[in-house]
Order: C-alpha cells, then sequence, then structure tokens
C-alpha cells in the first residue's frame, strides 16, 4: 500500500497528523517548512491518490544553478497537505510544521514512468513557486540507496538569482495562517489533545449567554423608533469627520482615539462576508477578519470601523499596516469597529450613535482578547478637552468626536475631528502611507553643532520606487520587504524609513567613529553576525578608518551621513555598535558608559534606583551624565568627556566609581561579570571602557523581538513603569517631545581630574 510506510511510523492516537484515505485524485502540491531535528522543506506532490514527497534541506531555489538536495520520503495521505501545526516530540518528525505553499501541479511527461526512471520535468501553480521545476535522482549514489534527487528550477519568467532573491526568506509566512513558525509553536492550536480526541482544537462555540444577548439585541433593535425595517444594501456611504481646532466640551458628546489606519466596512450576510475600503475590496487580503465576522451571532450587520497595525507598544502605525497589506501578512491586521449601521434586517442610521454602539459592543461582546481580529471602538463621554489631553501626552494623532443622538448619514452627521500637533499633516484617515515632507538630504556637520539642535524633523519621504528596488535617501535597497522581525512583521524598508526619519538624533553618535556592526541578513531569529571591516568590499557612503595600520590591523567601518546610516539598513544591520572614541584621536575616548545589566529576581524599580545612585554619585565626583535605554532589560549611563585621558585612565577610573557602589551596598550591586555573583544583584558594567571595545549607539535597534530601540531619556522620565520604545514609537516619542533628552550632551567640558581620583582612592593613576 503506498501510505503503508507512512502508517508503520506514526501513533495516531498522539499525532494530529491524519492517516489519510488514497481515494482523492486532484494534483495538488504543498511546500510544508518542518522544524523536526533539523530544519528542512517538505516537497509534496499528489500522485496515485498519494501525497509524493521529499524533504529539501535547504529549501527550494528560484536560481536555475542551484541544485538543491531532495530526499525522497514515505508517501503522505492527501490530508496532510493541510496540516500546519505541532507534531509531539517523540512522535515520528516531531516538531512545528508551516504550511509554505500551496496550490496545484502539472506534470510535463507520465509520472509513473519518469518518476521510476529518476527523472521527472513538472510546473507549479502556487502562491510562492511558479514556473517549470526538475526532479532528478541523483546517480551512482550507494549511500542514497536511490533516495537522493536533485530539485532544479528551470530557466523561465519565475526563475530568478538566488543572491539577490532568496524565496524562503523573502515570504517565510505560512500561506495559510500567514504565521512564522515560532507563532504557531507558541499558539500550540492544533496539537493532539487525548481527552478531545480531535485533530485541531476548533474555536470554541460561544456561550449561550452570548447568543441569549444577541437574541435580545434583535428584539431592542426591533423596539427602537429609529429603527427601520430594510433590505441590507451592498455599498454604504460612510460619514466623514469633519476637521475641528477644539473638541465639544458638553457631556452630550463622546470621543474616540484617532487610529492611524484605513477606513473598512464589514458586510455580513448568512452566506458570505464582503470586506470593503472605500471602492477597494479586501475580503481575500483580510480573511481572518472576514471569518471572524463571519462568526458573529447575528444573521446580517454592516460594521464600519478602521483597520490598524499595532506596534509592540499598542500604538497603531500606518507604516505597518501599509506593509501588511502589501506583503499580504494579514494576521498582524485588527479591525476597531465604531459603528453599527445596519443589523439583523433593520436600517440603523437614524438611531442615535450612542445606541448603536452599545449594541454594537453588545454583538462584539467575544472579542475580549486584546489581540482578535475584531476589536470594539471604546469612547469616554463628555470632557472633549481633557480627552483631547490625554491623547496629546499619549502621542496619537488625535481624537474623533460625535454628537451622542447624531445618525448615520454621509452628510449631516456631526463628526468632527480634532487632531493633536504632533499628527501627521495629512488629513486622510484612510491612509496608510508614512507622513510626506519636503525633508532635503544633507550632510550632518560636526557632533556639537547637530547634537545641540532641538528642534528636529521626524517625518520621512516617501522612498523612491525603481525598477530595481526602493530608494531611500539616494540608496537603493534591495529587497525592501524582507522580514528582519517576524514577530512584528518589521521589514527591512521600515528599518531604513526609521532611521531616516530619526536621522538627526542619531547620527551624531555614530558618525567619524569606528563601528562594528550586527548584521542579521535573514532577520533576527536567524543567523547574525559582527562586521567591523569592508574588506575588499566598496559601497557608497561607507568608508574605512585606518585606525591601526600601524599595528597591522584592518581598518574599521565608518559612515559620515544618512546615506551611510540607510546604507547601514541595506545591509541588515539591526545593531549598531560605535567606539567610545572619534576616528581622529583614537587613543583618547570622549564619553565613558556604564552598562546596568539586572540579575535574576531584580525589577525595573530596582534598576531605576541603581541608575539614580550611578548619576549621584558621579554628579558628586563634579561629572554630568545622561541614561538611556538598552533595548532590552538594563539601563546605559553614558558620560561625555573632553578627550584628555587615555584609555587606560577610562577603564581605571570607571572601575574604581563601580567598586564604591559596591563598597556601599554590596547587597545590592556587583561588580564581577560571573553570573552566579549577579543573582538578585545589578552587575555595573565598566568593561564598555577598554579601547577597541563598544556598546550599542543611541536610537540603534536591537536585534531582538520587538524591534526595541536603544532610547535616550529624560533622567525625569525614569519610573517604575518599564517604557519599550520601538521602531514605530520613537518617531512619535520624539515629535512629541519639547526638548532633546540628551541636549548639551556635545557642550559638556568635563574631565577626569586629580580630586576625583583621590575622592575615590585611587592613588596610583595610570598616565594619560
Amino acid at each position: 500500500m503506498p501510505l503503508e510506510d507512512y502508517r508503520n511510523k506514526r501513533d495516531f492516537r498522539r499525532t494530529p497528523e491524519p492517516p489519510g484515505d488514497e481515494g482523492a485524485t486532484r494534483r495538488r502540491f504543498v511546500v510544508q517548512k518542518h522544524a523536526a531535528r533539523r530544519l528542512h522543506y517538505d516537497l509534496r506532490l499528489e500522485w496515485a491518490g498519494v501525497l509524493v514527497s521529499w524533504a529539501v534541506p535547504k529549501g527550494p531555489s528560484l536560481d536555475p544553478t542551484e541544485k538543491r538536495l531532495a530526499v525522497q520520503t514515505e508517501d503522505h495521505p492527501l490530508a496532510y497537505g493541510e496540516f500546519e501545526g505541532i507534531i509531539p516530540e517523540g512522535e515520528y518528525g516531531g516538531g512545528t510544521v508551516l504550511l509554505w505553499d500551496e496550490g496545484f501541479w502539472t506534470p510535463n511527461e507520465d509520472p509513473d514512468a519518469f518518476l521510476s526512471e529518476g527523472r521527472l520535468k513538472f510546473s507549479l501553480h502556487g502562491r510562492k513557486l511558479t514556473g517549470g521545476w526538475t526532479l532528478v535522482r541523483i546517480k551512482n549514489d550507494p549511500a542514497g540507496r536511490g533516495r537522493n534527487w536533485l530539485l532544479i528550477k528551470e530557466r523561465d519568467a519565475a526563475a530568478r538569482p538566488e543572491d539577490q532573491y532568496c524565496v524562503t526568506d523573502e515570504l517565510p509566512f505560512s500561506v495559510l495562517t500567514n504565521r512564522s513558525m515560532r507563532e504557531i509553536a507558541s499558539a500550540k492550536d492544533r496539537i493532539w489533545d487525548v481527552a478531545q480526541r480531535s485533530e485541531q482544537s476548533a474555536p470554541s462555540a460561544l456561550p449561550a449567554r452570548v447568543f441569549d444577548r444577541a437574541s435580545s439585541l434583535e428584539t431592542e433593535i426591533r423596539a427602537h423608533p429609529g429603527a427601520r425595517r430594510a433590505a441590507q444594501p451592498s455599498r454604504v456611504t460612510p460619514p466623514k469627520p469633519r476637521p475641528k481646532t477644539t473638541p465639544p466640551t458638553e457631556d452630550d458628546w463622546l470621543h474616540e482615539i484617532r487610529l492611524e489606519g484605513r477606513r473598512l466596512q464589514a458586510f455580513v450576510k448568512p452566506e458570505e462576508v464582503v470586506l470593503r475600503a472605500g471602492t477597494q475590496e479586501l475580503t481575500r487580503s483580510l480573511p481572518e477578519i472576514a471569518r471572524t465576522a463571519g462568526t458573529l451571532p447575528i444573521q446580517q450587520c454592516v460594521l464600519d470601523g478602521v483597520i490598524v497595525v499595532t506596534d509592540v507598544s499598542g500604538r497603531a502605525q500606518a507604516g505597518l499596516l501599509a506593509d501588511a497589506l502589501a506583503s499580504n501578512r494579514s494576521t498582524t491586521v485588527q479591525l476597531f469597529a465604531f459603528d453599527l449601521p445596519f443589523a439583523a434586517g433593520f436600517d440603523l442610521r437614524k438611531v442615535p450613535i450612542g445606541v448603536r454602539k452599545q449594541w454594537l459592543q453588545t454583538l462584539l461582546v467575544r472579542s475580549q482578547d486584546r489581540t482578535g481580529p475584531i476589536q470594539f471602538s471604546d469612547h469616554i463621554v463628555g470632557r472633549g478637552d481633557v480627552v483631547l489631553q490625554q491623547a496629546r501626552q499619549l502621542g496619537v494623532a488625535g481624537i474623533i468626536s460625535k454628537r451622542a443622538d447624531g445618525g448615520y448619514n454621509a452628510r449631516t452627521a456631526q463628526w468632527f475631528e480634532v487632531r493633536t500637533p504632533t499628527a501627521p499633516d495629512s488629513s486622510d484617515a484612510e491612509s496608510t502611507e508614512l507622513p510626506n515632507t519636503n525633508r532635503e538630504d544633507k550632510t550632518v556637520a560636526t557632533p556639537p553643532a547637530v547634537g545641540a539642535e532641538t528642534a528636529r524633523r521626524t517625518t520621512a519621504r516617501p522612498g523612491v520606487v525603481t525598477g530595481r528596488g526602493l530608494t531611500i535617501a539616494g540608496v537603493r535597497l534591495s529587497n525592501p520587504q524582507r522580514i528582519l522581525y517576524p514577530e512584528d512583521r518589521v521589514t527591512k524598508r521600515a528599518l531604513a524609513q526609521y532611521y531616516e526619519r530619526v536621522a538627526d538624533w542619531a547620527l551624531p553618535h555614530v558618525i567619524g567613529r569606528p563601528l562594528s556592526l550586527y548584521r542579521c541578513p535573514k532577520g533576527h531569529e536567524q543567523e547574525c553576525f559582527f562586521q567591523k571591516h569592508l574588506g575588499e568590499t566598496a559601497l557608497p557612503h561607507l568608508r574605512e578608518a585606518p585606525l591601526r595600520a600601524q599595528e597591522q590591523k584592518l581598518p574599521y567601518i565608518v559612515i559620515d551621513d544618512l546615506g551611510g546610516l540607510i546604507t547601514l539598513a541595506q545591509l541588515s544591520t539591526l545593531e549598531i555598535h560605535p567606539w567610545g572614541c572619534r576616528e581622529d584621536d583614537i587613543e583618547r575616548p570622549d564619553r565613558l558608559v556604564f552598562d546596568l545589566d539586572p540579575g535574576t529576581d531584580i525589577t525595573w524599580r530596582q534598576i531605576v534606583e541603581a541608575a539614580r545612585t550611578l548619576r549621584d554619585l558621579l554628579a558628586d565626583l563634579g561629572l554630568v551624565s545622561f541614561v538611556k535605554t538598552s533595548g532590552g532589560k538594563g539601563l546605559h549611563i553614558v558620560v561625555p568627556m573632553v578627550r584628555r585621558s587615555s584609555w587606560e585612565q577610562a577603564k581605571a577610573f570607571t572601575a574604581a566609581v563601580v567598586r564604591e557602589m559596591v563598597r556601599r551596598e554590596p547587597q545590592r550591586y556587583v561588580a564581577t561579570i560571573s553570573k552566579w555573583a549577579r543573582t538578585g544583584r545589578i552587575f555595573v558594567d565598566y568593561l564598555r571602557n577598554v579601547r577597541g571595545a563598544t556598546c550599542v549607539s543611541a536610537y540603534s535597534t536591537r536585534a531582538r523581538p520587538g524591534a526595541a530601540v536603544s532610547t535616550p531619556l529624560h533622567w525625569e522620565e525614569l519610573d517604575p513603569h518599564p517604557t519599550v520604545y520601538t521602531i514605530q514609537s520613537v518617531p512619535r516619542r520624539l515629535a512629541s517631545l519639547r526638548h532633546d533628552p540628551w541636549d548639551g550632551f556635545f557642550e559638556q567640558r568635563q574631565s577626569i581630574t586629580k580630586p576625583m581620583w583621590q575622592a575615590l582612592g585611587v592613588r596610583n593613576v595610570p598616565k594619560p
């Protein structure tokens, strides 16, 4: 039997994989990404009622010169082609399975004859893989016992060079759920449950009380004098808010947060759900929202709302939505519904919005999960001035004020939009592009001149799309849609746009300095590496600093302007680590760095207390210090210096400061790097102050989940509640600040003096 080997290797009482039958005849193909003992891709072609299967260790390539090893495995049942989930540990092939591609295939010749001969030419019609392909069995391969084949792409319109486009890197997500491997492994939504004896833990049915509420809702709708029985239309013209400088303050107005996203209406009927954004239908693009709308406990309705993508801090970001829609990654998109113009066969447009929103909230009672595809857009009644002030503090775009007794009419609805001063200039609530300004590219001058600026721009020019890719600040981005942070769907394009927006703040801390680049060409979850030297590679905007010619050492990488910063993004640099000196005098550091690295069981409050303790100690010595987040769990304290001290003095002085901290409170702080000694204490690391050592730069991203940023702060901003700053939230934060948190950093004229050494009890001072 074709499936005998497959069944003999599995215990179907424990694994969610299907046992299968051999009766189907459709010629389907799938490619499943499988993290078993080793990560690989499984190519499966439907033939003779089963899926004939090959394991491709490196995955398929669109490059005809790439001959990928494909090891033939046992045939699988047709039902396996639908599987995505987790195979329990201990079972054959235990691990995570992602449905990477699917479609249909057509053989160019008789598969029965040519499979037995060891050669098959065929065409794929998938969502990722298309065009002609060849499978060839490797001859004279006794060790492979006839199982080793080569998978080769034909030379056709779908072929692309591997060094320009790696399809497995560019399109890593599931075609079924748009999830990553990590998300599937974390969700555990398809794993064998012995108690339920079910392949898949299906979504739980709505509780009876929810249906009771829905039934009660329809009764309320029928009884309301403003509701008029009417056939539900296929299109409804939505009201649009008019601009206003100040919000109403009366109690008969309700106020909603203005979300950066795109207006969308969901038309729900028993037989179908249609999603429309203006004249564009997005049903196929947003299957999760469509499916959720179809499960609402009502026969028919129309939802009005805004689709958004939020960052890790929960703020809607237009750039993230644009990337999600452009790359068909719908799982991150949420619909925040704020109105219900039709429901249960009634026209509700003359019902007061306060009532409509009550009904809408009842309808969405099952959407209490804050990560669900459809959310209720809540509001505050009255005190519009207070609501606007809170919006300013939150850094959101503005508020929408609506008359509580108003209807839903495109001409007469009393809806007003009041924008916060930091909001983008565009008044189109449906825009998904980044704000547009006329910012000119420029070369940044000396660090002190730039660092002294306080009124800076944070908006970015839209990239110029050329036939070869996307160009930002004169730098061409290859593969701009490459995912660098899978959990947040952050692309190379988004990284480059971030650096363009914060360049005026970031550049003074990196230009003219030797750099170590932490590069992650395939994203932070894949292999990353440090690069310090250009070698024989010549790249515009990057140059070499001949730091150690006398030592016969390779020169380090240096940048001088915005083009250099964007080039680092083009190289998928997720962390920028500069030296603590400038290239024109590498023997004299111009800053001291203390890294507060918490041990286990250390709270954020304790880290903040440590930072303040160190600040006060430095102030007692006569030194002004600045603070920034590390982008991880700790904080960095940075002391700008006049370039007088040597590296030996910098190390000795910072070590003496840390020893003094430990002497005063040994139960809280430790100066040793040993992990065992750091349990329950904070390691105050001074070893960044050594020649050649580096520290992640201010405003640099980190190669960690969430696209966190090492962010300068005002000392007053340190509080017991940690804030995670990301590439989405930092530009908005900077736009809302009145003063640079590190204002005056480059103007400080301070150095290590003899009284400081004496105060720390250091007798043998290293030579300058």
